[in-house]
């Protein structure tokens, strides 16, 4: 990639992210119309391991220019919400990881788009977009496990999930749809880690309270691995409750059974788990959690001392939580975790490989102040602390990393 070059800032304008998309899915309230509002930041980076999956621990200082936009629009029948944000890591000095740089400027941007609107008092359409090219992936996405480090750098993903939902009486209601998504890494030395994905989803919801709606849901999912990745198909099939506890705190559970098979693989049946809430306790804090635990379709093959090996499950749970307080009108912080153990079972090869199964744990943590110096101007800072600790290190790479991240700069809002 020529650095700077009109190509880098197109495919920079045109990729995006909705926080629809998150496994924070619970949500309290539809959104409130507000008007365009724009958001331009320069923070300055301290990163203490760039390449964090290298065994070489290399520093480096960064800055991460951006652009920002958000806006919703509110009619009777359409809720059209799009919000995003372009913007780079620069590395001055880029450092040398392997005899290599790094490449010195990396996208870090979002964009995305939601759309709900009622064809009629019965039937609504849903469509929920988003993508992203960046380099420091967002673990509530489900995406990632762990960071690529420098040699594979930024990853793409771009999901689209339409869905019709009707009414069939007071009580009783339906939601069927499409989901599509991709994920790429264009500078990865292999195109083993790219997947294209689709899903078609069912869900059958019955209101049983003023407070309960019951769920049922099936989903049918196929995923294909690019290089030596393998294809997958499976079946979901899941009970659970969306339950408002209050008029600011809702509570979504879903659980069931997942049928996974995999091309030369071992087919495998697992339990399946996905829970997520939203509660704003009070006018000062507002709490975010979210669970999940499935076999997942990404990085099932692995080089492991030379030798290819191929995974049938990856199970992995994700735990993931935020909070935001209000400490005053001029001072806010937030703070979050995501807690990722993953296993890798039922392993495929040749006779020289090693075939045990391999563990992975990534711990990651963050908290950010900040402080409103004027209705314009607010200055931020923020510290990153993530631990690895992982079974597949080998060579120039090491499995088990810890990495410290500082993030110092101001936000304009207009």
């Amino acid at each position: 990639m020529q650095h700077g070059s009109y190509s880098f800032i197109l495919s920079s304008l045109l990729i995006a992210s909705a926080s629809a998309q998150s496994l924070y899915q619970a949500s309290n309230s539809a959104e409130e119309p507000m008007p365009f509002r724009w958001n331009a930041g320069l923070n300055g980076i301290y990163d203490d391991n760039v390449a964090s999956t290298s065994i070489n621990k290399e520093s480096s200082f960064a800055l991460n220019p951006s652009l920002g936009l958000s806006v919703t629009r509110t009619t009777p029948q359409t809720v059209i919400d799009v919000n995003g944000r372009l913007g780079v890591i620069y590395y001055p000095d880029a450092p040398v990881i392997g005899g290599e740089p790094i490449d010195d400027l990396n996208n870090q941007s979002r964009l995305g788009l939601s759309i709900s609107h009622r064809l009629s008092e019965r039937l609504r359409f849903t469509s929920l977009n988003m993508a992203s090219r960046e380099r420091e992936p967002d673990y509530s996405y489900g995406i990632a496990t762990g960071r690529s480090g420098g040699t594979k750098g930024e990853y793409i993903s771009l999901t689209t999930d339409n869905s019709l939902g009707y009414r069939w009486s007071e009580r009783f209601g339906s939601t069927s749809g499409l989901k599509l998504w991709q994920t790429t890494s264009p500078n990865a030395t292999t195109e083993d880690s790219d997947r294209s994905n689709w899903e078609l989803h069912n869900q059958l919801r019955y209101q049983y309270s003023p407070q309960s709606v019951i769920t049922g849901d099936y989903r049918f999912a196929k995923s294909y691995g690019s290089g030596t990745g393998q294809n997958a198909t499976d079946h979901y099939l899941l009970a659970g409750d969306e339950y408002r506890f209050s008029p600011n705190t809702i509570g979504i559970v879903k659980a069931g059974v997942q049928f996974h098979e995999i091309t030369n693989g071992d087919s495998s049946t697992s339990p399946y788990l996905e829970l997520s809430g939203n509660s704003k306790m009070n006018k000062e804090l507002t709490l975010k959690t979210f669970i999940r635990y499935s076999i997942e379709n990404e990085g099932l093959n692995r080089v492991i001392n030379g030798n290819l090996v191929n995974f049938s499950d990856h199970k992995t749970l994700r735990v993931g939580g935020t909070a935001e307080y209000a400490i005053s009108p001029m001072f806010s912080i937030l703070g979050g975790i995501d807690y990722i153990p993953a296993t890798f079972t039922g392993a495929q090869g040749d006779d020289k490989a090693d075939l045990s199964d391999r563990d992975e744990c990534l711990f990651n943590t963050f908290v950010s102040l900040s402080i409103k110096f004027n209705e314009f101007l607010t200055g931020v800072a923020s510290y990153t602390f993530a631990d690895n600790q992982s079974d597949f290190g080998q060579g120039a790479t090491s499995g088990d990393y810890q990495r410290n991240r500082i993030s110092i700069g101001l936000n304009a809002n207009f």
